[in-house]
């Protein structure tokens, strides 16, 4: 269960590192704020499923 809580932590941090990436980027170079914002997209899912995850292996 804590590496559970270490992977979302991960994804938390890596999310912040995206959205700071991206507010330097939009106004330098659309393509890659686009991807920057799939990236984003992709951490927030991620960060979802796995909280959700843990409430239902906690939740009897």
């Amino acid at each position: 269960m804590q590496s559970c809580h270490d992977l979302l932590e991960y994804a938390r941090e890596a999310l912040a590192d995206h959205l700071l990436r991206y507010g330097e980027t939009t106004f330098k170079n659309r393509y890659r704020a686009n991807a920057i914002r799939a990236d984003i997209a992709s951490a927030e899912a991620f960060i979802r499923k796995g909280e959700a995850a843990i409430k239902k292996a906690v939740m009897p």
